[in-house]
């Protein structure tokens, strides 16, 4: 539940991933304000509340929900696997100077278990990263960008090792290639991008 200091509140039901440790694990984006009206004008600070069924409190998070017309964000393009090609979708995020890096995060998360178009992403999601047989013991539970360097104008996007637990043959290698490169060339001054796993670029996503 995600809950305004004026009483407001979006509340989702969330999946539970078994971690490796037997306890339960909850990884997701909250991007539920798009698909709901934001209950008040402006950023505002708010509780992120994670329940049990019966209603335990399990844990909590503040932070600050920035209103999508807010000054400080801009619109950017991600994008989704609908059948077997992409589709684009607007995400609204905070302008940084790493505009890149960020809208590749937001690929990570994959899109909303709550869109009313079926999109999905062929990147790896926490549940294939968690359920992969080769996984390694100093694995996480999901892929994360490490870095990116764009040198003239080729883009180098270096994950982390999780990005290996991608299981697939040669569509979804080709997707996984396409909605990295496109959502990183929709920004100016990148023609070329290049895919690292863990600093390896040679034999990465191939079928």
């Amino acid at each position: 539940t995600l809950r305004w200091q004026d009483g407001a509140t979006i509340s989702r039901d969330v999946r539970v991933l078994r971690g490796e440790d037997g306890r339960g694990l909850v990884i997701g984006s909250v991007d539920w304000i798009a698909e709901s009206a934001v209950p008040g004008p402006g950023t505002r600070a708010a509780t992120l509340e994670l329940r049990s069924t019966a209603g335990q409190v399990l844990g909590k998070q503040s932070f600050t929900v920035i209103c999508p017309y807010d000054q400080c964000t801009q619109s950017i393009l991600v994008y989704w696997v609908s059948g077997q090609t992409l589709q684009h979708a607007h995400r609204r995020v905070q302008k940084t100077d790493q505009i890149e890096a960020r809208a590749l995060e937001e690929l990570l998360w994959g899109p909303s278990p709550h869109n009313e178009t079926g999109l999905t992403t062929a990147l790896p999601m926490p549940e294939d990263v968690l359920a992969y047989s080769g996984r390694g013991a100093d694995w996480g539970p999901r892929v994360r960008l490490l870095n990116l360097t764009i040198d003239q104008d080729i883009a180098t996007a270096n994950f982390s090792k999780e990005l290996w637990a991608y299981q697939g043959g040669k569509i979804q290698t080709q997707l996984i290639r396409e909605q990295i490169t496109r959502t990183l060339q929709q920004f100016p001054g990148i023609r070329e991008v290049r895919i690292a796993i863990d600093g390896q670029i040679k034999h990465v996503l191939e079928p």
